[in-house]
């Protein structure tokens, strides 16, 4: 799912005037930082000098009027005054880091001239509102005002605006907001708004803006450069000044394709973590705070996707020589791993990230050493005995305190021992690892499915799917699966690569190799595999929107799983719309750069994410005993929680019935199907 980002109300105003230059006054507005140059703003815009001013805080803060943080009808000393007053508050205000105000003239006129109109998005309409009184204190708007709901992509007119949605106006204004209303819902959809609220605004000869609060879908920046402009006026969060630590990171991160996250929260506190995956960074928060002992968190730090050992190696390095800058009597804790990845082998064997986290604790031994470091791995399951009596020799030769713990450990249990309240908590697998590969009596791609649910002939043991721009890696994981559950064939019946030459790709099937054959496009793979019955869809830009499309048009797809989250939220919706006529159920999308929100797991049946390993590592598939089903289904909309819940589940129930991870975005397939049907 497409993320919005908020417009500064500058940008906002100079872009509705730009495209709707006949209907809107131009905006006088100027963009002030804290520490602008008073002077040069003087000399460029005279109008400073000569009328009356507005300065406001221009940071996505809506209701800034009832907050005191808009100034009326000043002058320039008093607007700089002002800000100066914001910027002596209370260390403990958000306000006093404020940074971006706007200054403009101040529009001379009456309470009840203001007029306010809103527009924003449902799944299957854009919603307008208008009052005939706007202001500071507009109140409850969705009770008062007067609302249209036009289906997506739809125009409507002016004269059904004037006369089914502008009420208590006078006569002679009628048609001019109107005809602006009609002019400005175009706009939105055309420049891919998300909400625009205008409050108030004023009718004279044109319409003059006085307050804009908006939001553009970042998706959709490549559609909309040219109409947006080379210049983009996103607002900046509010919030302290970033640390060269957190900004740093913040700069690998807008440059990964994998996701990295670090805020200080605490730089007293005893627990420091890079834990892969949001879910459980999240959990570990939550799990502190009903301990009562969240001041011990120094940080929220967290890593996803496929990240090289380069970047793991940065990233760690910036948490850690945040955490020696100062040291504590009782030592620290450094919590970092995942239980997804088997970070131990990797870190033993020095591949991928394994190699990146070897490398800055053998860099910083020393360092961690003197300030009394203890470092703490979550790993997959089984990778260690019940004492951690097996940590590597790799990571003993350290010299620093290591220890080890499977996701079967509580996260209660670590943040006590972390904090020296408890002894050292044991990993207590309840199952080994098998040296050989589970076997069945039965022939389960030759059984038949009776008294199954519509929804769960979806994915079934002969369930067969079209893997759409997947890399080799996740397909090879998804075949490895299908083979300990003893399918005769690979659920991937075809790949699609647009613009390949490939006419089949090769991958192991046990003892042997498997071919599957590569097509150009979703039409090509689905006139060519009738049985294929579901799409999964990874493709990166906009032919993930066009193979969606694609797919919905075939009456044998009945199912469409998202892992994508560049998808614009229009375009989204209109799969999504789509989808819902032909009755194919939608898994996903996600939110950009996190593609591991969405899973679907059937333990004996079907598994399948973007990297193709959800509930872990093979070894640990088979540990758990997921190739057989339970009883237990299980609903997320985090990919980390899901594999960390894979193995609650796992160990404290019959096994896992059905597993699905419904992505990050607003609208999900939840929602638009409700609960899942179990057969008695």
């Amino acid at each position: 799912m497409s993320i919005s980002g908020a417009i500064t109300e500058a940008f906002g105003k100079e872009l509705i005037h730009r495209h709707l230059p006949t209907l809107v006054a131009k905006p006088d507005c100027v963009s002030v930082k804290k520490n602008s140059n008073i002077k040069d703003l003087v000399e460029r815009h005279a109008w400073i000098n000569t009328e009356a001013l507005v300065v406001k805080a221009d940071q996505g803060i809506k209701r800034r009027g009832a907050e005191g943080l808009i100034k009326l009808d000043t002058d320039i000393e008093g607007a700089v005054e002002w800000i100066e007053q914001l910027h002596l508050q209370d260390e403990l205000s958000s306000y006093k880091h404020l940074e971006q105000f706007l200054v403009e003239p101040f529009l001379e006129h009456k309470s009840n001239e203001e007029r306010y109109v809103a527009i924003y998005s449902e799944l299957e309409h854009d919603v307008i509102l208008f009052h005939c009184e706007g202001g500071v204190f507009v109140g409850d708007v969705d009770e008062k005002a007067s609302r249209m709901r036009v289906p997506l992509n739809q125009p409507i007119k002016a004269e059904e605006i004037k006369h089914s949605l502008v009420q208590g106006v006078p006569i002679a204004q009628k048609d001019k907001i109107a005809n602006f209303i009609e002019k400005l819902f175009a706009l939105y959809q055309e420049l891919h708004f998300t909400l625009l609220e205008i409050n108030p605004f004023v009718v004279r000869d044109k319409i003059h803006v006085l307050d804009l609060t908006a939001k553009l879908d970042v998706s959709a920046q490549p559609l909309c450069q040219v109409k947006w402009g080379d210049t983009m006026g996103w607002v900046k969060k509010l919030g302290r000044d970033q640390l060269p630590q957190e900004k740093r990171v913040s700069d690998m991160d807008s440059v990964s394709v994998g996701n990295m996250k670090m805020t200080l929260l605490n730089k007293k506190g005893r627990i420091w973590t890079a834990i892969s995956g949001g879910g459980i960074s999240l959990l570990l928060g939550d799990t502190m705070a009903k301990m009562g002992c969240l001041e011990a968190l120094a940080c929220y730090s967290q890593t996803s996707g496929p990240l090289s050992a380069k970047e793991i190696y940065e990233f760690m390095k910036e948490i850690i020589d945040l955490m020696l800058e100062e040291k504590s009597e009782n030592g620290k804790v450094f919590i970092t791993g995942s239980q997804a990845l088997d970070f131990v082998t990797l870190m033993k064997l020095k591949k991928m990230q394994g190699e990146g986290l070897f490398k800055v604790l053998d860099e910083y031994k020393n360092k961690l050493r003197a300030a009394n470091i203890t470092v703490i791995i979550r790993s997959t399951v089984g990778v260690v005995g019940k004492k951690n009596e097996k940590v590597p020799d790799e990571l003993l030769s350290l010299g620093i305190p290591i220890y080890i713990f499977g996701g079967d450990v509580p996260v209660e249990e670590l943040v006590n021992f972390a904090l020296n309240r408890k002894p050292v908590p044991s990993n207590r697998p309840n199952i080994y690892r098998q040296l050989s590969i589970p076997t069945s009596t039965n022939t389960p791609s030759n059984m038949k499915e009776d008294n199954l649910s519509p929804e769960e002939y979806l994915f079934t043991k002969n369930t067969k799917i079209i893997a759409v721009g997947m890399i080799p890696p996740a397909i090879q994981g998804i075949i490895d699966y299908d083979f300990i559950c003893n399918k005769l064939k690979p659920m991937v019946a075809a790949i699609v690569r647009p613009h390949s030459r490939q006419n089949e790709e090769r991958y192991l099937w046990g003892a042997g190799k498997v071919s599957i054959p590569v097509y150009e496009d979703v039409d090509q793979a689905l006139a060519s595999h009738p049985e294929v019955t579901v799409v999964a869809n990874t493709a990166p830009g906009p032919y993930a929107y066009r193979a969606s499309w694609m797919a919905l048009q075939k009456s044998q797809i009945k199912c469409l799983i998202l892992s994508v989250g560049d998808i614009p939220l229009k375009q989204i919706r209109e799969i999504i719309i789509l989808a819902r006529q032909k009755g194919v159920m939608i898994i996903g999308p996600t939110v950009p750069k996190h593609g591991l929100q969405v899973n679907v797991f059937k333990p004996g049946a079907f598994r399948y994410n973007l990297f193709g390993g959800i509930g872990g590592p093979m070894l640990d598939v088979i540990d758990l005993q997921l190739y057989r089903p339970g009883s237990v289904v299980m609903l997320s909309k985090s990919g980390g929680l899901s594999t960390e819940l894979c193995v609650a589940v796992s160990r404290n129930s019959d096994g896992l019935y059905l597993c699905i991870s419904l992505g990050g975005g607003r609208i999900h397939w939840i929602k638009l199907h409700g609960s899942y049907k179990i057969s008695p």
